[in-house]
């Protein structure tokens, strides 16, 4: 998959410009396709953590947007890192508020979250209120394993 660097929208790898006739050539991003599982469809990087990042994404059945949580390449093949973001998305799953994105599936190295009727600042707001999350959900795994 590639990505715009000025954009961060999602192309396939067969792609070599954005749609966007000012921006720079298409970088490499991850191995694969922007499809995963054949149920959703990666469309922008939100973000990019230690381990992981997040991309505004759609369901496609069902036409409507999730936000993906996907581990970074270097960590796939990372038991540690694998089973800390099983971990991760049990946890979450676990949460019940209005601030916080449910939790709707799961998969080997993925995390989907569901974003219904956000717009970007929406969005962005929420991927802050996952790197909180996160934040905390560590320090308290890290307390845990001492």
């Amino acid at each position: 998959m590639k990505l715009c660097p000025i954009c961060h929208r999602c192309y396939e790898d067969t792609d070599n410009v954005c749609v966007h006739e000012d921006h720079a050539s298409l970088v490499p991003s991850r191995p694969g396709s922007r499809l995963i599982n054949e149920r959703y469809r990666l469309d922008r990087l939100l973000g990019r953590g230690g381990v992981g990042a997040v991309y505004a994404g759609t369901h496609i059945e069902l036409d409507r947007p999730v936000a993906i949580k996907l581990l970074l390449s270097d960590f796939i093949t990372d038991q540690q890192a694998v089973r800390r973001f099983r971990r991760e998305a049990r946890a979450t799953a676990r949460i019940n508020h209005p601030n916080v994105a449910e939790v709707y599936d799961y998969g080997t190295n993925r995390l989907h979250l569901q974003t219904d009727n956000l717009n970007l600042p929406q969005r962005q707001n929420l991927l802050q209120q996952i790197r909180d999350a996160n934040r905390q959900i560590h320090s308290e795994m890290s307390q845990k394993e001492e």
